[in-house]
């Protein structure tokens, strides 16, 4: 028998995800762009089909030489088909499986082509075999992972390696503290030149989210006998699970009831290998996942459900939970329609709708949503809420502090209401009412750096600038980063006629945000009381050079060219004011006369 031997550096399945939120990698930022546009052609998306054609889980994976792709194996259990996507939409069939490992959950993929090897993928474009790095990855070491394309783009995640643990039999483990969800496992872990590290699994730890992906290493060696066929593979791999589907769900469903949701997760995951059609096996593997908070995995599964039976109602609410969580308005939308159609008296399916309509649709259209629950619910204290903050963003600050005081009624501790029914009264001018409320907005949820810089501001309005100084002093301890608290607190020191502190917080703010104009100009303001001309000038120049039509800043300007003798240059000032404030143009040009 031919042996096939494939020596590839791997990562290792089934262990822990990261401890962020699973919202998925972000979008490439741009020191990176150029490294994932070189590493495109080489990445592409497997999918697994079952024997009746269903679409069964699709993953990343990445060719390793003119036919052959690197992909996680678990994803494919159950399969009998499994086809390749390449960056440029061609779908390429594949031929056969030549080489997996079982414990390193990677599989070995020969594609089908008509093209002769040598021009297959000639320019790159349709197809590029990545390149192998030539040495072993170490803690420390910056890395990056790159995925398919299957939302549209490219999605890249930078970081470092880092040690984790040792696996007999396998040696260190190195753990890369970048952002990869389950969906995104198979993607190629590169080092900063391009050269492939390995291939990302993901997985948990104990039931604990703690890493992202893992590499080894050692060079991990797959060797195969003859090619088999996709299907013919997927049936032994299945036939490797003793237990038939429908009593390994039992198994399942008995663990979940006596709260082993590893256990039930484990027995899941082998139900659904062993019969993939088994829709209830999903469902609940996805309801399981969900409480592990891999939302991810879950959507994956209801997907599944609804793609067996779209009028699987508890499939089609959980879809449309899972997707809204995510925040995958656009996703989510015809879900949560199927859910309204299939579940027309539940008020929570006209809630998700209005959820989805607040992010998709014009404020008006998610109101007239957020009404429509309240019709049915008036004390649907999700769309009290909602509805208030759509309100309070269109300036209808009396329906807005209406609707939060009934929300607080019910639970003062829910979300940010109190502090938003600050900013209610704030907006009517009831500056006593809305210190109330940021104060009982501190004592109830705890100190916060955004109510504190509302309730300094409120007390600013109300002319008690000792407070408002006190309450920003607060802000700025909480979140020392923020460049707004810094000119919250310039502002309040400004009033209080301390103007070294006052410029100094504004130098702070615009240290902190550059393009910050309002406190360039506000340090402006400050130096030039304090007869500090040339540093005046400075900082009124970078708010101009942030916006030429500031007209305090252009009037600023043209006091200090009054104030060192610069008479043509105030005369500049007067004519750039002219066209944008015709008063204050008149009163710089009467100071030059004088």
């Amino acid at each position: 028998m031919r042996k096939r031997l494939f020596l590839l550096l791997l990562c290792l399945p089934g262990l822990a995800l990261a401890a962020a939120p699973e919202a998925g990698p972000s979008p490439a930022p741009s020191p990176f762009a150029a490294l994932a546009a070189a590493a495109r052609p080489g990445i592409v998306t497997v999918r697994g089909y079952d024997k009746n054609e269903v679409l069964l889980r699709t993953r990343p994976g990445f060719f390793v030489n003119d036919v052959h792709v690197v992909t996680v194996r678990h994803p494919l259990i159950g399969a009998q088909r499994a086809e390749v996507v390449l960056a440029n939409g061609r779908v390429l069939p594949v031929a056969a499986l030549d080489a997996e490992d079982a414990a390193l959950d990677l599989v070995l993929l020969r594609v089908t082509t008509t093209d002769d090897p040598v021009q297959f993928g000639a320019g790159g474009e349709a197809r590029r075999p990545l390149t192998w790095a030539g040495k072993e990855p170490a803690a420390g070491d910056l890395v990056i992972v790159v995925s398919d394309e299957r939302d549209g783009a490219a999605q890249v995640s930078a970081g470092t390696l880092a040690e984790y643990k040792t696996i007999p039999g396998l040696g260190p483990v190195l753990a890369i503290d970048a952002a990869v969800s389950p969906r995104r496992e198979g993607s190629p872990v590169l080092t900063y030149d391009g050269k492939v590290l390995g291939a990302t699994s993901v997985g948990y730890d104990g039931g604990r989210r703690r890493t992202v992906a893992f590499v080894t290493t050692r060079l991990a060696q797959l060797v195969a006998s003859e090619p088999i066929s996709v299907a013919l593979w997927s049936n032994q791999a299945q036939g490797g699970i003793a237990k038939a589907g429908t009593d390994l769900y039992g198994t399942a469903r008995a663990a979940l009831a006596a709260g082993s949701l590893e256990l039930a997760l484990a027995r899941l995951e082998q139900a659904v290998m062993k019969a993939p059609g088994h829709h209830d096996a999903w469902l609940t593997l996805g309801v399981v996942l969900a409480r592990l908070e891999r939302w991810d995995e879950a959507v994956e599964c209801f997907e599944r459900v609804v793609r067996l039976f779209r009028d699987h109602a508890e499939a089609q609410t959980n879809l449309c939970l899972a997707l809204t969580h995510l925040e995958r308005w656009q996703a989510a939308r015809p879900h949560c329609d199927e859910y309204r159609r299939l579940a027309a008296d539940d008020v929570r399916a006209l809630y998700q709708q209005a959820l989805v309509s607040e992010h998709l649709d014009p404020p008006e259209t998610a109101l007239a949503a957020y009404e429509a629950v309240l019709a049915v619910e008036p004390k649907h204290l999700e769309a009290l809420y909602h509805g208030a903050t759509l309100l309070l963003a269109r300036g209808r600050y009396p329906e807005a502090a209406l609707a939060l005081q009934a929300v607080c009624r019910q639970d003062a501790n829910f979300q940010d209401a109190l502090r938003r029914l600050g900013d209610a009264w704030e907006g009517q001018g009831k500056h006593h009412e809305a210190t109330d409320a940021y104060r009982k907005a501190i004592e109830v949820l705890g100190p916060d750096a955004t109510t504190y810089t509302r309730l300094g501001q409120a007390w600013m309005a109300l002319n008690h600038e000792g407070k408002a100084l006190e309450a920003f002093e607060k802000a700025a301890r909480l979140r020392p980063s923020e460049a707004k608290t810094y000119y919250a607190l310039g502002q309040a020191l400004a009033h209080l006629k301390r103007l070294d502190q006052a410029a100094t917080m504004f130098r702070q703010a615009v240290r902190l945000n550059e393009g910050f104009e309002a406190a360039w100009f506000e340090l402006g303001e400050v130096l030039r009381a304090a007869d500090k001309l040339d540093d005046a000038g400075h900082a009124y120049q970078r708010c101009l050079d942030l916006d030429a039509r500031h007209v305090g800043a252009l009037y600023g300007m043209g006091l200090v060219c009054v104030a060192r003798g610069e008479r043509d240059a105030a005369w500049d000032q007067v004519r750039r004011l002219e066209s944008l404030d015709k008063a204050r143009a008149r009163d710089l040009a009467d100071r030059i006369v004088q």
